[in-house]
């Protein structure tokens, strides 16, 4: 059992309030123009383990981090759960394998880290986001444990700070928890894959905020990287694009320390729909890790990335 003298602490979590609906974490399979619903921020809010200044990254945990590897990546979506929001500011934090939450608490810290499993990221071009942590441990929230769970804060700039946390399925604590057991945390709850490197999942947001202000970059007839088919993939996947003019077309697959690991593309292009196709390997022929890579698009002065990930 974790550790019962955090009982007292950790009881404020049961006495969170939330404000309005605004914010939605779905399963894009289950998404439609006429069913883009948005649903409320988690029911315990900015709890007491938020600690601001975080720094800008996508791997939160070091390699040292005991516990389950965990690699997560997914888009934030416009109201109309299509349009792609770039530039969103995600604030994450969570606690260790343990159940321990830094900054706060006296935690296992291998590496010194002053904000261990904490990052903020921020959205592509297209909306997307990745990040590679560690799953976070149970812990007591007064006399049962909270389910393991994620804490974001969403930033954009035409609505307020919005709060929520994530939740996986399968966990045996969800049920009884007071937050992840309401309806409206039901599109929170996301499935993981097992995969080499660790679990792997796919979440997306939907913010209520209007499409009016996307830019024309983001229309269909603009160029733009679409994301990649299928996604996670093992051996082989497809990526689309589409160029509005002729241009100089580099596509290049980066990994999430910003390593290039292979040119897929680099030549003059003409207009119209296009597709390459990534094996999975780097610019020697090896295959890659398992893990989360971005596909990066340039054409001309624009760039696009997508977040890709290989099981």
């Amino acid at each position: 059992m974790k550790r019962d003298d955090e009982k007292n602490r950790r009881s404020f979590l049961r006495t969170g309030l939330l404000g309005a609906a605004a914010l939605t974490i779905i399963p894009r399979g289950l998404r439609s123009q006429s069913a883009c619903d948005t649903t409320a921020v988690d029911f315990y809010g900015l709890g007491p383990f938020y600690s601001s200044g975080a720094p800008t990254r996508h791997v939160l945990a070091s390699q040292e981090e005991a516990g389950t590897r965990l690699f997560l990546n997914g888009t934030v979506y416009a109201n109309d759960c299509l349009t792609p929001l770039p530039n969103v500011i995600l604030d994450i934090w969570h606690a260790d394998d343990s159940g321990c939450y830094s900054r706060f608490e006296d935690c296992e810290n291998p590496t010194q880290d002053d904000y261990k499993l904490r990052g903020i990221i921020r959205t592509g071009s297209e909306g997307t986001f990745a990040l590679e942590t560690v799953k976070p441990g149970h812990y007591l929230n007064g006399s049962q444990f909270r389910p393991s769970h994620i804490h974001l804060i969403v930033r954009h700039p035409e609505i307020e700070d919005l709060v929520t946390q994530l939740y996986f399925e399968g966990d045996p604590y969800i049920e009884i928890d007071a937050a992840a057991s309401r309806p409206d945390a039901a599109g929170r709850i996301i499935p993981l894959e097992q995969g080499e490197a660790g679990l792997y999942g796919v979440f997306d947001i939907v913010l209520n905020v209007s499409t009016s202000g996307v830019e024309a970059e983001q229309t269909t007839s603009a160029t733009r990287l679409r994301q990649n088919h299928p996604n996670p993939f093992t051996a082989m996947t497809r990526i689309p694009f589409y160029l509005a003019a002729t241009q100089k077309v580099e596509i290049t697959i980066y990994d999430l320390q910003g390593k290039t690991v292979a040119t897929l593309l680099h030549k003059q292009m003409q207009p119209g729909s296009h597709a390459v196709e990534w094996n999975g390997t780097d610019a020697e022929g090896k295959p890659v890790e398992s893990g989360t890579y971005f596909c990066r698009l340039t054409a001309g002065d624009l760039e696009q990335t997508r977040a890709m990930t290989k099981v």
